[in-house]
């Protein structure tokens, strides 16, 4: 995976590896050294401002750089359980993610209450 600057040209790619995007997010949405020397902090608040001014969870986006941030920022919600969550986005992707995880419970056990009865009718359990 790798996430552009937002120059967006092809040679100025940073954080190819997904393992240090990660490990960037999460040091840059919580650093507040404008010039800190942590590797990718600087270049990654490019990003996350970019993001900040032009990804919505909601609305679609065909920026490379938007997409692409919001691929670290999902593999980010994954294993986050900060309720106080300081990465863009990253409470509203949990919410949502909840809520699908959610819906699908319910039509899960739907199907499985269904499944059953109609095995408990053909055993002639059920009139």
């Amino acid at each position: 995976m790798e996430i552009l600057n937002a120059g967006g040209s092809a040679g100025d790619r940073i954080i190819k590896e997904p393992e240090m995007a990660l490990f960037s997010l999460e040091h840059t949405s919580n650093c507040d050294v404008r010039n800190c020397g942590f590797p990718g902090c600087c270049k990654m608040r490019i990003i996350i401002d970019h993001a900040k001014a032009h990804w919505s969870v909601d609305e679609p986006n065909n920026c490379i750089i938007c997409k692409n941030f919001a691929k670290v920022v999902r593999k980010h919600t994954q294993y986050c359980f900060d309720e106080n969550c300081l990465v863009h986005n990253c409470n509203i992707l949990k919410s949502k993610i909840s809520a699908i995880e959610a819906q699908i419970s319910v039509a899960e056990r739907d199907r499985r209450e269904t499944e059953m009865a109609e095995k408990a009718k053909e055993a002639g359990l059920i009139l």
